[in-house]
């Protein structure tokens, strides 16, 4: 790790500790970064390929409002005859959608993927399921021992957190 980097984390850190959360810990180092400039510099050089990689991969369609992937929610209840035509257009636009959607893995069009792409995508998101799964039932454990008014700091310690993070991974 270079000096620079060094100071970039200490300066990330020193946000954070002086904030309550992740928002105005952001807005502080952004705030720091917009006035020294060689810290900035070092985030660009540093960072960059990580931040064109992510907004390319939204370009390809490969993020949480994927338009392939709809959440189903309706707002008004359309007629009969409407309800068929839309179906009819929507099966159209969606198999056109899921054709060109982009798997996570490659960047590659599905309708271009190899069995291996195909693979290689399906592993990418078992990998996050579990993580999140995990994660899920952490956290559920975590709220189960609270009151509403509890924050997690004063009804746990870190050791108590750790206990619920190991029952969780080893079940």
């Amino acid at each position: 790790m270079s000096d620079r980097q060094s100071a970039l984390l200490k300066a990330a850190r020193e946000c954070a500790d002086g904030s309550d959360s992740i928002e105005v810990a952001r807005d502080a180092l952004i705030a720091r970064l917009k006035a020294e400039q060689s810290l900035m510099d070092e985030l660009i050089n540093t960072h960059l390929p990580s931040i064109a990689s992510a907004l390319v991969r939204r370009c390809f369609g490969n993020d949480r409002r994927d338009p392939a992937w709809p959440s189903g929610a309706t707002s008004a209840e359309p007629s009969k005859q409407k309800m068929n035509l839309q179906r009819v257009h929507e099966g159209a636009v969606k198999r056109f959608q899921l054709l060109e959607s982009r798997l996570p893995n490659t960047g590659r069009e599905l309708q271009s993927a190899t069995k291996s792409d195909v693979l290689g995508a399906a592993d990418y998101y078992r990998v996050y399921a579990k993580t999140y799964s995990i994660r899920e039932k952490w956290l559920g454990l975590i709220a189960g021992g609270m009151q509403d008014n509890d924050t997690v700091g004063t009804r746990y310690n870190e050791a108590q957190l750790e206990e619920l993070k190991q029952k969780v991974e080893t079940e």
